[in-house]
């Protein structure tokens, strides 16, 4: 954990890997996600992880979440889905995490998998309109999103 002038960030685990080449032993530390708390605000950045509900369920207990950054791409073909969360992945990790509001990322922008490109964004739409009260912010690329 970090701490200095009001803000405070702490490292917390993800269920991925950080090895790109087979020999790099790199792996075994440099992954992990960040929950930031500033002026009692809380937001999670989860970097790439896979589904992992008590793990979710343990670094949302460290915080009150007002926001969730959530990946959702990179989840196909099927082995890769033990690093890579889909849509609805992610939206049962926004409910294990308690957290007030999701922001979807690592989708859209590069093929990294065999799903086609748009695929998450739009998976995601539509299972977040299956249910209201699950608040889920879809920016444009580039827009300044103001988060109550």
């Amino acid at each position: 954990m970090f701490a200095a002038d009001g803000i405070q960030i702490t490292r917390v685990p993800s269920q991925h890997f950080g090895g790109r080449y087979g020999f790099d032993q790199l792996w075994k530390k440099t992954y992990g996600g960040y929950v930031v708390e500033y002026s009692g605000a809380a937001v999670y950045f989860a970097g790439d992880t896979g589904y992992n509900r008590p793990m979710f369920e343990e670094i949302g207990a460290l915080a009150k979440l007002d926001l969730a950054l959530l990946p959702i791409g990179a989840y196909s073909p099927p082995p890769i889905r033990h690093h890579h969360m889909n849509p609805q992945d992610a939206l049962n990790a926004l409910t294990d995490l308690g957290a007030r509001a999701m922001l979807p990322m690592h989708h859209s922008t590069f093929i990294l998998s065999a799903e086609p490109r748009k695929e998450p964004i739009t998976r995601l739409r539509a299972l977040a309109a299956m249910d209201p009260s699950l608040k889920v912010f879809f920016p444009r690329f580039g827009e300044i999103l103001p988060v109550p």
